[in-house]
């Protein structure tokens, strides 16, 4: 009697010796593309660098409201109820005056065109020189010219100014003499208390 197989069951489905398992799933068919469709953009590569759109600026922000001055106002009129000085409010207006956007106006408008701040970048090194080695010529020949120099001082018995010694250096060769001069005192041999007074059996002509 033949078992009955069942067809949908991943794991009752066999598979054929160098095959992959038969799906037990309904697929679409060969072509299919799975995934969510890609949108196309109307405005493309060659339109955004053909056109240039200009910084439209945004439109300032209304001031905002001066309670204090809102305040003054209704004490002025007699108004000192809080249900009468919300219509108060709603019938009269104070608005905070832009101060701080008129200073900024002014320092911007204050200052020059072509005025640069900051400070200036040194000048570029020619590239001539660099790849000629015109740089790297100049400081051997300053080199030689150097230990020409000092030749010749030499043989005239005259020798370039030795650079002054600093107190580091003066105190680091003192201590280096005392250290050499101090001869350090032989402190006697560990030994028990028991093993003290006790000869040695072999002569090692240890002192």
């Amino acid at each position: 009697m033949e078992k009955i197989i069942n067809k949908k069951n991943q794991l009752l489905v066999k598979d054929d010796v160098g095959r992959a398992k038969p799906a037990t799933r309904d697929l679409p068919p060969d072509g299919f593309t799975f995934g969510k469709a890609d949108r196309r953009d109307q405005e493309n590569a060659g339109i955004v660098t053909s056109s240039w759109k200009m910084h439209e600026q945004s439109r300032p922000k209304d001031p905002e409201r001066d309670f204090k001055k809102l305040n003054k106002m209704s004490i002025k009129e007699g108004v000192v109820d809080a249900r009468t000085l919300k219509g108060f409010r709603e019938d009269h207006d104070a608005r905070i005056e832009p101060t701080i956007g008129d200073r900024s106006r002014r320092r911007q408008q204050s200052v020059p065109e072509h005025l640069a701040f900051g400070k200036p970048n040194r000048p570029s090194t020619p590239i001539n020189g660099i790849i000629a080695n015109y740089y790297g010529e100049t400081a051997h020949q300053e080199i030689v010219e150097k230990y020409a120099l000092s030749h010749e001082l030499r043989k005239q018995g005259k020798a370039l100014a030795k650079p002054k010694e600093t107190k580091a250096h003066e105190k680091a060769v003192e201590f280096i003499k005392m250290k050499q001069t101090t001869t350090t005192e032989d402190k006697p041999q560990f030994k028990l208390k028991r093993f003290q007074n006790v000869d040695p059996r072999i002569s090692t002509n240890r002192k």
